[in-house]
């Protein structure tokens, strides 16, 4: 499994946030079937900025889509955050698969 996989986001408040995840072991994609998949964006101070929704339907292609939706980005304040995705396989070991930091933005047309 290729874990922590850097990838600073930006998040533009009121919009919808798709970023995919090939998690590979070597070049070949790994089947993620029976993996369960949990993130979180956090402050300064560790607190919950927001949560991560994904989108399971091609894990046996090694990929995972992860999902801000645009009324999950319109609640989250303006600043730097941190996150993290870990991905739990069927015997309870977790892994990071990606981590980074998170530039929520204000949209410039309402």
């Amino acid at each position: 499994m290729n874990p922590q996989a850097l990838k600073n986001l930006k998040i533009v408040r009121g919009e919808t946030l798709l970023m995919r995840i090939n998690v590979l072991t070597g070049v070949i994609p790994m089947d993620l079937t029976g993996y369960t998949f949990a993130g979180q964006i956090r402050g300064t101070q560790n607190e919950l900025v927001g949560a991560f929704g994904f989108d399971t339907s091609t894990l046996a292609t090694g990929c995972i889509t992860v999902i801000i939706d645009k009324l999950s980005s319109a609640a989250m304040p303006v600043g730097l955050y941190r996150y993290d995705i870990f991905a739990t396989a069927p015997d309870g070991a977790a892994t990071v698969i990606a981590k980074g930091n998170v530039d929520v933005i204000a949209r410039v047309t309402a």
